[in-house]
Parts: C-alpha cells; sequence; structure tokens
C-alpha cells in the first residue's frame, strides 16, 4: 500500500455558483491523524463530504482528490464507501433509523458491506463489534431502538456501524458536539483507541482545537472555504501564524 493514502491538489468546489472550496492543498499518511478545524461553515464538513465523493460531479471546478495514488474519479465511490472509508456523522439521532431496531441496522450494514458472511458470521460479527465499542453483546442491544439510547450509547453504535468492513481511513464529522463533557471524553478515547489498534488514518473534523491538542499530529485550519494554516499540531498550538488560529485558540482555552 503507498505510503500516502490521500492527495488532495488544488481542489476548488461550488454548490448552485457558490463556491464553497478553493484551491484546497492536502496529503495524508497511512496512519497519520488529521484535524480539521474552523469555524461553522468553513468547509470542513463539505472537504469530508468530497472525499467521501458525495457532492454532485458538477460541484468540481478544479483539482482532484486521489486515494491510493488513484483519482477518486476513476474510482467506484460507492465501493469505497464504508468499505474503505468510513465516516461518523456529528448527530446519531439523524443518521439512524428511528423505526429500525440497533440489530436491525447492523445486521444490513454488515449485509452490504460484508456479502460473503452468512447470518451467524454476521450475528458474530455484530457482536464483536458492540463489545470493541464498549456496548453491552448482541443479545442486549439488538431489540433497542434509536430512542431508547443516551446520546454517547448511539454515538458508540455509529463507531461500531463505521467499522464494519475495518476501513483505511475513518472520517469523524464533529461525533461529540452534542454529548456532555464526562460523554465526550469518553468518546474521544474510544475512537482514538480503536484507531490506535487498527492502524486507522483519521480525519477528525471540530470547530475545537482543544479537542484535538492530544488526538490528532497535524492539523489543518479553515476559514471561509480556504486553508489558512496547515502543520504539526505542537507547532500550531505553540506558535500559530494566523490571527484566525489564534483566535481559535483563545476561544478553546478561554485566553
Amino acid at each position: 500500500m503507498p505510503k500516502t493514502l490521500l492527495h488532495i491538489k488544488n481542489l476548488t468546489l461550488a454548490i448552485n455558483g457558490k463556491a464553497i472550496l478553493q484551491n484546497i492543498n492536502l496529503e495524508l499518511e497511512l496512519g497519520q491523524r488529521l484535524a480539521l478545524v474552523g469555524e461553522s461553515g468553513s468547509g470542513k464538513t463539505m472537504l469530508g463530504s468530497a472525499i467521501l465523493g458525495l457532492l454532485p460531479p458538477q460541484s468540481l471546478l478544479g483539482g482532484q482528490i486521489s486515494y491510493k495514488n488513484k483519482p477518486l474519479t476513476q474510482q467506484d465511490k460507492s465501493a469505497l464507501r464504508g468499505k474503505e472509508i468510513a465516516y461518523i456523522p456529528q448527530n446519531p439521532f439523524t443518521a439512524l433509523n428511528p423505526v429500525k431496531n440497533i440489530g436491525d441496522h447492523l445486521l444490513e450494514t454488515i449485509e452490504v458491506l460484508c456479502p460473503s458472511l452468512q447470518q451467524p458470521a454476521r450475528k458474530e460479527l455484530a457482536n464483536d463489534l458492540l463489545t470493541k465499542v464498549q456496548l453491552k453483546g448482541w443479545q442486549t442491544m439488538k431489540d433497542l431502538y434509536p430512542f431508547e439510547l443516551s446520546g454517547g450509547m448511539a454515538q458508540r453504535v455509529m463507531v461500531a456501524l463505521a467499522l464494519v468492513a475495518s476501513p483505511k481511513l475513518l472520517i469523524a464529522d464533529e461525533p461529540t458536539t452534542a454529548l456532555d463533557p464526562e460523554t465526550q471524553a469518553e468518546i474521544l478515547a474510544l475512537i482514538e483507541g480503536l484507531v490506535n489498534k487498527a492502524e486507522m488514518t483519521l480525519i477528525f473534523i471540530t470547530h475545537d482545537l482543544a479537542i484535538v491538542k492530544d488526538l490528532c499530529e497535524r492539523v489543518c485550519v479553515m476559514k471561509t472555504g480556504l486553508v489558512v494554516e496547515e502543520g504539526v499540531t505542537s507547532q500550531i498550538f505553540q506558535a500559530p501564524r494566523e490571527v484566525y488560529t489564534q483566535e481559535l485558540l483563545a476561544a478553546a482555552f478561554y485566553l
């Protein structure tokens, strides 16, 4: 496998004629952990959506995204999503189907992403995934519906769904925003532990620099669709070059 897993070059995107990303350049190595930070509307989630191939083709005005040294335009994005590149959303309760129980969510996802597995093996994998994310096993969880879960439990289910096919790249889009501080810390520790154990590559999207201080090796600061600063996390925290980065740090640490 190539050392560079993801390469974004001169990426420019527009939706309904309005530029949302402008000349984005990023390189992500295998096993690296990158934080995309910036205020709401800065383009963080749109960049994640572009990597996942969720935006319409006509939105691409220039540049390209390459995965494993091959442009995404030449790859079947639907085959990559879930299998190679997985996603954890900000709000699990809008992502989970309210009329399906947790067992159905897991078994349907496993069936789509691991079609060779038979029913007994699917249930075994579902049980293993629930254990990995520190939830009770299959027999306890399978009949529960999303409304019966706490925010932390629901987000753990989303993490389990993201891990079904052992992806190489995990995109976590503000997965702790709606959680209380204690649960937030638990979810962050869970994601960090799983990423380290599986040697996954991580893109962590957040508006809060404090969250990524110990989680990510590199930080990319975005503002109005632009990358205004990017570098090693320790350098960004100790000597930020841009006033905007300084303001984000001040907001995060009440400086």
